[in-house]
């Protein structure tokens, strides 16, 4: 029976946050454990010890952050070990960590002398606590934990220390303060603990019954020596004096009466989310509009204060010292944040920071509970009382850790309860961007739109003092920059191919902060998108550049080396992302990939082994096998990984492909024909199997059935040589089709292919010369030739036709004004500016903004034709 709690409060422990175990790397996690190398190897250790926490980003990076937390590495690096990088194996590590400090909650509740049911429900305070959900469920937040543990364990050993008589050194507190200080430096509030515990509790050695008189010195200078050695150690690391302890945010942005009143907001809001923790937030916002004696926050904060200076005063007068004791222990964790909030960022208080707070809170309620022992009727109503309320605090931990699953859920309950912060909006447009990419919903896109949209509104409200919340450069920056890959992402799907605007919005991010690896990232992703692909390697290059370890602007540089068949360049940027990041499935099957290209087919089976651990129901994988497997000619082998990927997912185009071809090798040709068939009908925009059932129908002479596909082909057909062979048959075709013909044409400028682009064309305007679809797709695809005098010729008949459209005026302006004719062009962008409402009418947030792109755009091109006589509009082309 002696061990029967702990173990039940364990294994409760353990229920209200065994949900975490199935979640995916969240927030901070993609910087912290993904891309951190460091963590991936134990034999880095010295490492650890050696540089700043965040070592792994530029340095400057590291020293601004400036964390130096050795045994959090490490632990990270045991979870990487532990789960082989997936997210499991930090999560089980976090969760053991925190069931450890339960115990530890419970052993310290039993060294203060509290029975085994009140070390008990103290510890499951503890243990069950929602605050305890964000450093549990959220990876990088291991430090919490384990702060949290050798917080404890450093309390209960001082206090063994004294009640032993004090004698020879306290090692044992040394030990367990300095693993707390190797893990967040907010464990230096543990040196105050020889001071409260010997003022407050004052434990009594067993065997004298008296106050330890002995050895006062000695553990005073051990503690200042471990102090010493301990800032010593971060002079070393950072190079600073204060051994980067002294760093600041934004919140010394604010008015200095409102950084006082701060910190009644901060104690009201703790003390809050620590007793009746039921309406919690993942970002606990700062107002800087607040802080006035209205502000029901900062009244909430001083009658916190208040009620806190009567509690611990009534608990000294009644000499309740284990009360007095557990008050004190709630309140210790929150000096930091008290003391000095600007060192915090916008956002002072967080869940985690409360974690130590919560054993003090258990602490304190047990001891009131004990303290009912002369009157048993009382002492079982709150006994029972205790235990419905950690009950329902294990409840709310357990309803509150799916929050923390997934980024789209972690982003939209923070969008849903900040509203007013910027932050969450545009994370979750970035994660909304991300899941269209997977899968191109344009209600996605939109969605996504939107959150940046509504971010970049926060922070105007704030730059015109009306925000309810802090705003930072980098949230102007990060909208802007999800603003611009939102536009990017959806142009392909919107009729227009509009690349100018998000290229615009990046270059305009260029010009007020050339150092942003993200804007150079988001213009060569743009650059790459119009195939201009040198000039893509040129922008990813300026961001590596900038940061040589950001692993996004390698990885699309590997992309562009793959699209102009640089294998050996793709291959090598994929290999430096692998060093740069780990646990991203497509890092390892595009390093596959490009070393396939090269004929490095056993170099691409270790990647794929290592992404066939990652995710094992993939079909990616065994499908890259099936490529391997047919390179070789072991076409029986192709067929079986081809089948192993479709039994892992029946609707992979991609497999359906690998299969048809080993089956065509076998001699199967009905059913290779069948595979490419489910190929085209699970994957419309592969070329590959649309090119083999035309060329197979066209040789069993069904010319006709084969049509539809062999245009399917040539739209995504990404060989010009195999294009030109496959022309001569569309042309025959579609001779006499108008809108076909358009369609060949848009489908060719799209890919960058002018000159075909142009005889697709001209083909629809000899059909019909007043074709105004024709007219206006010749005259872009010559601007973008370089002959925008050819091409104003064409729109001047395409508004003969049709007068007033806003597309061809402002289309027809643009082409003169890059043909040199400024005086020519002024009119036509006037009137472009004039039919600009009525051509895009709307109030939402995204007609709005679209109609200031372009306006901008209409106005800049403007303002740059020298000033001159302003001739009226004319449709004659002189």
């Amino acid at each position: 029976m002696r061990y029967l709690l702990p173990v039940l409060l364990l294994a409760l422990v353990f229920a209200a946050f065994s949900a975490s175990l199935g979640g995916e790397f969240v927030y901070d996690d993609r910087s912290a454990i993904q891309a951190n190398p460091l963590i991936r190897d134990l034999g880095n250790l010295p490492q650890f010890f050696s540089g700043g926490y965040w070592d792994f980003l530029r340095p400057e990076e590291s020293a601004r952050i400036a964390q130096w937390r050795p045994l959090t590495a490490t632990t990270l690096a045991l979870g990487y070990a532990l789960g082989d990088g997936s997210p499991h194996g930090f999560r089980l590590t976090s969760i053991l960590v925190h069931l450890a400090a339960t115990l530890a909650a419970f052993a310290l509740g039993r060294r203060v002398g509290l029975g085994a049911l009140g070390a008990t429900l103290a510890a499951a305070v503890y243990g069950l606590h929602p605050v305890q959900v964000e450093a549990v469920a959220w990876s990088s937040s291991i430090a919490d934990p384990l702060l949290g543990l050798f917080g404890l364990v450093s309390i209960e050993r001082w206090i063994a220390w004294r009640q032993r008589g004090s004698r020879g050194l306290p090692l044992g507190f040394l030990t367990a303060t300095a693993l707390a200080l190797l893990s967040k430096e907010v464990g230096l509030v543990l040196l105050l603990v020889p001071f409260l515990v010997d003022r407050v509790l004052r434990p009594t050695a067993a065997a004298q019954g008296s106050a330890p008189q002995a050895n006062r010195r000695g553990p005073l200078v051990a503690v200042a020596a471990l102090a010493a050695l301990y800032l010593g150690a971060r002079i070393a690391v950072f190079g600073q004096l204060t051994g980067g302890l002294g760093r600041v945010n934004g919140i010394t942005e604010l008015p200095l009466a409102r950084r006082i009143s701060l910190r009644f907001d901060v104690i009201g809001d703790a003390l809050a989310t620590l007793v009746a923790p039921f309406d919690l937030r993942v970002f606990h916002t700062v107002d800087p509009l607040g802080g006035g004696l209205s502000d029901g926050r900062v009244i909430a904060g001083l009658a916190a204060v208040g009620a806190i200076a009567v509690g611990l005063w009534v608990l000294a007068r009644r000499r309740s010292r284990l009360a007095l004791f557990g008050g004190l222990l709630t309140l210790l964790p929150l000096l930091p944040i008290v003391a000095r909030p600007g060192a915090l960022g916008r956002f002072p208080l967080s869940d985690r920071y409360l974690v130590l707070s919560t054993a003090g809170l258990g602490l304190l309620l047990a001891a009131l509970v004990q303290g009912l022992a002369s009157r048993p009727a009382r002492r079982n109503l709150a006994q029972g009382a205790l235990v419905v309320y950690a009950l329902l605090l294990g409840l709310v931990s357990f309803r509150r850790v799916p929050v923390w699953h997934d980024d789209e859920t972690l982003f939209t309950t923070a969008a849903e309860e900040s509203p007013e912060s910027p932050l969450p909006h545009w994370s979750l447009g970035r994660v909304l961007l991300e899941r269209f990419q997977q899968e191109p919903a344009l209600d996605l896109a939109e969605s996504a739109l939107s959150r940046f949209e509504r971010a970049l509104d926060i922070a105007e409200d704030f730059r015109q003092d009306r925000a309810h919340a802090m705003v930072s450069s980098n949230d102007v920056l990060q909208s802007n920059i999800g603003l611009g890959w939102s536009y990017l992402l959806v142009a392909p799907f919107d009729g227009y191919g509009d690349y100018e605007s998000p290229q615009r919005i990046f270059e305009l991010q260029l010009d007020a902060r050339p150092d942003s690896r993200e804007a150079w990232v988001g213009l060569g992703a743009t650059l790459k998108a119009q195939k201009r692909f040198e000039e893509a390697i040129d922008a990813f290059g300026h961001a590596i550049q900038i940061d040589r370890r950001f692993a996004e602007a390698h990885f699309d540089l590997g992309q562009v080396y793959m699209e102009i068949e640089r294998f050996g360049l793709a291959r090598a940027s994929f290999e430096r992302v692998l060093e740069l990041r780990s646990g991203v499935l497509d890092d390892y099957l595009w390093a596959a990939r490009a070393a396939i290209e090269e004929r490095q087919l056993s170099l691409a089976e270790g990647y794929l082994a290592t992404a066939d651990r990652l995710a094992p129901g993939d079909p990616q994988a065994p499908t890259l096998q099936s490529t391997i497997a047919f390179r070789r000619r072991d076409y029986p082998a192709a067929l079986d990984a081809a089948d192993e990927a479709l039994r892992r997912d029946g609707e992979h185009a991609w497999a359906h492909s690998e299969r048809a071809k080993a089956l065509l090798q076998l001699g199967q040709d009905d059913d290779a024909l069948l595979a490419f068939r489910r190929a085209c009908d699970f994957g419309p925009e592969q070329f590959e199997p649309h090119y083999n059932v035309a060329a197979i129908l066209i040789g069993r002479g069904a010319t006709e059935a084969a049509l539809p596909y062999l245009r399917r082909a040539y739209e995504l057909c990404p060989d010009s040589g195999l294009r030109g062979n496959l022309r001569g048959d569309l042309s025959r075709a579609f001779a006499q089709d108008r809108a076909g013909l358009i369609e060949l044409a848009r489908l060719d400028g799209a890919r960058g292919d002018i000159d075909s682009g142009l005889y697709w064309a001209q083909g629809a305007l000899n059909l019909d010369p007043d074709d105004v679809d024709a007219l206006r797709l010749a005259a872009e695809l010559l601007r973008r030739d370089g002959r925008p005098a050819d091409a104003a010729q064409l729109l001047f008949r395409a508004v003969e036709v049709r007068p007033g459209a806003f597309p061809i005026v402002r289309e027809l302006g643009l082409a003169l004004v890059e043909a040199g004719d400024g005086n020519a062009a002024r009119p036509w962008l006037q009137e472009a500016l004039e039919l600009l409402d009525e051509a895009l009418p709307g109030d939402s947030e995204a007609a709005v903004k679209s109609r200031e792109l372009m306006r901008g755009q209409l106005e800049h091109s403007l303002e740059a034709i020298p000033l001159g006589p302003t001739p009226a509009p004319s449709n004659d082309g002189e």
